[in-house]
């Protein structure tokens, strides 16, 4: 039985995927299938850059509560490193805990580590040198 999650007063589920890029998606449903919050309920924020593998920027001006969501639970911690997006949002990385992830969504990290194939091996100073804009990209749940 996959543990229940609650993030202002609402039981949601955790769903992992990946972006077309390969990034790390995190969303969150209600338990009534809907998606929380968001249009996508996407807790995850897409970009451009490679990250290292179970790294995500959160989008924390779509969703406000994230930040505490992830630490509450467990999910993930921060990495100190803050992205900005194309509206100047602050995007902060974290760093997720593929085995907590796995226990919401066993089928969804598979996935994802199936299609990252586990090589994304990358310095942050890498990552944060980019100088490009983040952008949502499509998501693709398998």
């Amino acid at each position: 039985m996959t543990p229940s999650l609650f993030i202002n007063e609402t039981e949601v589920n955790i769903v992992v995927g990946s972006y077309k890029n390969a990034g790390l998606y995190i969303a969150l449903d209600q338990a009534n299938g809907y998606p929380y919050q968001t249009e996508t309920g996407s807790l995850t924020y897409n970009t451009d850059s490679i990250l290292p593998d179970f790294h995500a920027f959160i989008d924390t001006a779509k969703m406000p509560e994230a930040e505490d969501f992830i630490k509450n639970n467990q999910l993930g911690e921060p990495t100190g490193f803050i992205g900005q997006g194309p509206k100047g949002e602050t995007l902060p990385l974290y760093m997720f805990y593929s085995e907590v992830l796995r226990a919401f969504d066993p089928q969804g990290v598979h996935n994802y580590e199936n299609r990252t194939n586990a090589t994304h091996e990358i310095e942050y100073k890498d990552v944060m040198s980019q100088e490009e804009d983040l952008e949502v990209d499509d998501v693709e749940i398998e």
